[in-house]
């Protein structure tokens, strides 16, 4: 098993909801973690960094660009992107959409956090895996 921790694109417009997801990625010492709370901001970062950036994980309900928004954003970007979709409530005809394409994962919420973290430790295993 290598040292080496995935990075994480965190987005969530709440920011308590983006600093718990951050702390329980950060337990699992598989992680390390960049949040924004404006998807507008999330993307450029993504822009400038996503060569290093592993996941991106957001929300689906957010001002400005919404999850889907944000997805498609990051998709241009980077076709290889894995982008993981955390909601309590989106049109599920584009959630049905979103997990047909290649590279992307739905997390619903709301979520025991045991469950969050078996979900992100085996994420973060298996990609390291695949590296």
């Amino acid at each position: 098993m290598t040292d080496r921790k995935l990075n994480a694109l965190v987005v969530d417009d709440e920011p308590a909801i983006a600093q718990l997801v951050e702390a329980c990625l950060r337990h699992t010492n598989l992680w390390n973690v960049v949040f924004f709370t404006d998807s507008r901001d999330a993307l450029e970062h993504y822009r400038k960094n996503y060569m290093s950036i592993d996941a991106v994980i957001t929300d689906m309900m957010m001002p400005y660009l919404d999850g889907y928004e944000l997805y498609k954003g990051v998709k241009s970007i980077n076709p290889d992107a894995h982008v993981i979709l955390m909601t309590g409530s989106y049109d599920e005809d584009k959630l049905a959409e979103l997990q047909e394409k290649d590279r992307v994962s739905l997390f619903r919420k709301p979520f025991e956090m045991e469950d969050f973290r078996m979900f992100f430790t085996n994420f973060a295993n298996i990609t390291l895996e695949q590296k």
